[in-house]
């Protein structure tokens, strides 16, 4: 497990090196969130920024996803060797943003 996050007032976003899960502090219910119609078994969760009240923003291994209140991904965004406006690399390490708004990534590329 690598971050937890409260997404709002009774659950939490869990996220690690088996993806995302969400849990109801309430009901105990636990449950798998997908990206792309699929489990996110192959992604590492790192981190969260809460952007606004309806999107987060999670680094992982495969990028940038952008999600809405509910856990469903709305965007991502990857590294892109035909876009000099993509990421640098697709393994984010954390996400962050400063109080006048201003967003940071780590990266770390290997080569």
């Amino acid at each position: 497990m690598f971050q937890i996050f409260e997404k709002d007032n009774g659950t939490l976003w869990v996220g690690g090196m088996q993806g995302l899960r969400s849990f109801n502090t309430r009901s105990q219910e636990v449950t798998s969130l997908r990206i792309d119609g699929s489990f996110l078994k192959d992604v590492t969760v790192r981190n969260f920024v809460k952007i606004n009240a309806n999107e987060f923003w999670m680094a992982t291994n495969r990028g940038i996803y952008i999600l809405d209140s509910s856990g469903l991904v709305r965007d991502k965004i990857q590294e892109n060797v035909l876009s000099r406006n993509s990421l640098a690399a697709n393994d984010v390490q954390a996400l962050c943003k400063d109080l006048e708004g201003v967003y940071g990534v780590l990266l770390i590329k290997t080569v």
